[in-house]
C-alpha cells in the first residue's frame, strides 16, 4: 500500500494533486484520463472548476448531495469500467464525507460488497484529515485489506 500525503492545502490546486498522483518520471499525457473515474462532492471548494480540470477520457461523476454516494459510485461502475477512482471530498479522521453518506469505520462494512463490485485497481482518496491519527490509519487498513489499494489518503 502506498500513501501520498499533501501537506500544504493551500498549494493543493489540481495541479499539485496531479504532481502528487503522477511523479515526474511518468509521463502524464499518457497516464492522466482513460480509464479514470473521478468523484466530486458538490460541498468541497469550487467542485465545478475541479471537475472542469480532470484530463480528457476520464469520467467526472458529481454527486448528488441527496443520494446515497456509495449507490451512485456503484452504478457509474454499472455503466463502464475503471481502472482508477478518485474521490474528492471533505473528511475527518477515518471519515469521508461524500453528500449526504458519511463513511467510516462504523457503517464500513455494510458498504463491502459495493466496494467489492467495483473492481477497481486504485482507489485515491482526496479528504483533508482522512488518514490522520489512530481512526485514519484503521480505516485505510480495513479498505486494504478488502484488496482495496488506497494510493492518496490526505492527511492535512
Amino acid at each position: 500500500m502506498t500513501t501520498f500525503t499533501v501537506t500544504n492545502p493551500k498549494d493543493s490546486g489540481l495541479g499539485s494533486l496531479r504532481q502528487v498522483i503522477a511523479p515526474s518520471s511518468i509521463n502524464l499525457k499518457s497516464q492522466i484520463g482513460a480509464g479514470m473515474l473521478v468523484v466530486i462532492d458538490p460541498s468541497v471548494e469550487a467542485p465545478q472548476m475541479l471537475a472542469n480540470g480532470v484530463k480528457s477520457g476520464a469520467a467526472v461523476l458529481m454527486l448528488d448531495p441527496k443520494g446515497d454516494a456509495i449507490e451512485q459510485i456503484t452504478k457509474a461502475f454499472a455503466d463502464r469500467s475503471y481502472t482508477s477512482l478518485h474521490i474528492i471530498s471533505h473528511g475527518a479522521p477515518g471519515t469521508l464525507y461524500l453528500g449526504k453518506t458519511t463513511l467510516s469505520l462504523a457503517n464500513l462494512e455494510g458498504y463491502a460488497s459495493q466496494f467489492q463490485k467495483w473492481g477497481v485497481r486504485d482507489i485515491l482518496l482526496y479528504g483533508c484529515n482522512l488518514a490522520r491519527g489512530k481512526a485514519g490509519a484503521e480505516l485505510v487498513e480495513k479498505l486494504h485489506q478488502w484488496k482495496i489499494t488506497i494510493a492518496c489518503a490526505c492527511v492535512y
